[in-house]
């Protein structure tokens, strides 16, 4: 369908899954409680944000030029993404040099075992913040590649790299395990974040 809007990426959520066998079992696995990993991060956050629906996110993609526009569904002063894996051979994170907050009072920064959106002032994060991409391929260590780049000009990015966890303070960021299968936390999916392919130029590409 096409309109005037800038090309909008609608993201494939589990992109993954069209790459791997046993996506839906390890997804099933999410959010389990797995014992004692489980309970501390429980008691790391203590009275959690309240979240109302899932976080939204829109990808769009306007010739070179690409925008995240994420809705935040509470109010916390520390967003961590879920999947923060670092580049493979550098271990240092990929996000730095490809993604650029401009929404004022919002930092990207590498907390722990995650990379954050956080506040400036320690206050709630605003609910509308837009992150300007940059996307690039590279291997990640032991995580599906942020963005697969085609001959053709077109581009996919992996769903998973938007996913969210509102945390309580940044010391709730440092504590969290490096490893979250099993451990039951806030957030998950991001809502319009569903696979799929963009190409140059300002006609809509719509996937999944």
């Amino acid at each position: 369908m096409l309109n005037r809007r800038p090309a909008f990426l609608s993201l494939m959520l589990g992109m993954a899954c069209v790459m791997a066998s046993g996506c839906a079992d390890a997804a099933s696995r999410v959010g389990e409680v797995a014992g004692p990993a489980a309970r501390a991060v429980t008691s790391i956050l203590p009275g959690r944000p309240q979240q109302d629906g899932p976080v939204a996110v829109e990808v769009v993609r306007d010739g070179d030029r690409w925008t995240a526009d994420f809705t935040l569904n509470a109010d916390a002063p520390v967003w961590a993404f879920q999947v923060s894996a670092l580049r493979a051979r550098l271990r240092t994170p990929w996000r730095a040099s490809q993604w650029r907050v401009e929404t004022p009072g919002v930092m990207l920064d590498r907390i722990g075992a995650y990379d954050v959106l956080r506040s400036s002032d320690g206050g709630p994060a605003p609910r509308q913040i837009r992150i300007s991409l940059t996307p690039a391929a590279g291997d990640l260590e032991a995580e599906y590649a942020p963005a697969l780049m085609f001959s053709d000009g077109a581009v996919a990015l992996y769903s998973n790299q938007f996913d969210l966890i509102p945390l309580p303070s940044v010391a709730a960021a440092r504590s969290l395990p490096a490893d979250l299968n099993g451990v039951t936390i806030p957030g998950g999916a991001s809502a319009g974040a569903r696979g799929g392919r963009a190409r140059p130029g300002r006609a809509p590409v719509r996937a999944g």
